[in-house]
């Protein structure tokens, strides 16, 4: 009974040393920057006041934290934690510094000899600051929040219309023939591409102010992709053409260049009139944020 009871007791403690997830070690957190040491692969998140979204990174098999940040403020305290296995580490309150004093931090005599966080855990200062940012939160309960972005994402492209210029054909005697300038197919391949796209996000939030569920509205972008089509039969066809296009909302319109087989009277640069499905709308992968803004366009209560 003894051994039993001595081995569900080691078990349970093994499980929650398995389940904790040590803070991440912050050298300086400042503007637009941010180094330090963490989990290897695990997500390193900062919240402050002033950005909306979290903002996240994840921290490579080295463990060194060093990324480049935007939209921080010099004197705001953030909280930084890391998410590894859907686990929390505990959230420390750090304060953006100056370029100065990141100086004085890392030249001053009395630097410590291991990384430490700029308050310590029990200390008034830290306690008040995650409460100034956790209450941001709680104002935004039950709430959809609209903010602009811009962001970084992947897509696929259905061509609506593909226009093809025939090379200049002539007679015999010189003068130019009476052919057609090309041909118009429509429907006639599949691609995807990348790209910069700035519209609003829209962004759920529960009773909590935790994030439910986040949506992206394209307004304007620029992609560049590929498309491919492969037929056969009479009128065998090869497409695999690079794309460059300007979308607006999800309609894109740009310029191809076909490096697949094409007929012998026709020029290998065409005209593309797409539609783009976004990928995240149709699986789980979502996009990077590039730039966000600040201050919300639209707050509607649930």
């Amino acid at each position: 009974m003894k051994t039993k009871l001595f081995f569900c007791i080691a078990l349970f403690m093994t499980g929650l040393t398995w389940g904790q997830v040590e803070k991440p070690e912050i050298i300086y957190i400042k503007a637009d920057a941010v180094f330090g040491k963490g989990t290897p692969n695990a997500t390193l998140h900062i919240k402050a006041v002033s950005a909306l979204p979290d903002i996240t990174n994840n921290i490579p098999a080295s463990g060194d934290i060093s990324f480049r940040l935007t939209g921080l403020s010099t004197g705001d305290n953030v909280i930084i934690w890391i998410t590894l296995a859907s686990v929390d580490s505990e959230k420390v309150v750090y304060r953006v510094l100056t370029n100065q004093e990141v100086i004085d931090k890392l030249q001053g005599p009395s630097i410590p000899p291991k990384f430490t966080p700029e308050y310590d855990t029990k200390s008034t200062e830290m306690a008040q600051g995650i409460a100034d940012i956790e209450a941001s939160d709680l104002l935004l309960k039950s709430k959809k929040i609209t903010f602009k972005a811009v962001i970084l994402s992947t897509n696929f492209t259905v061509p609506i219309i593909r226009f093809d210029a025939n090379k200049p054909q002539y007679n015999t005697d010189g003068s130019p023939t009476e052919d057609s300038k090309g041909t118009i197919s429509l429907f006639n391949s599949i691609g995807a591409g990348v790209g910069i796209y700035s519209g609003r996000v829209t962004e759920t939030r529960d009773s909590k102010g935790s994030i439910i569920d986040t949506d992206f509205n394209n307004t304007f972008g620029v992609n560049v992709g590929v498309l491919y089509q492969a037929t056969v039969g009479d009128d065998q066809r090869n497409v695999f053409a690079l794309t460059g296009t300007i979308s607006v909302l999800n309609f894109q319109v740009g310029i191809g260049y076909d490096y697949g087989k094409v007929a012998a009277n026709r020029e290998r640069t065409f005209v593309t009139i797409a539609y783009s499905i976004p990928l995240y709308k149709l699986v789980d992968v979502g996009y990077r944020y590039w730039l966000t803004s600040n201050t919300p366009v639209k707050s509607v209560q649930l």
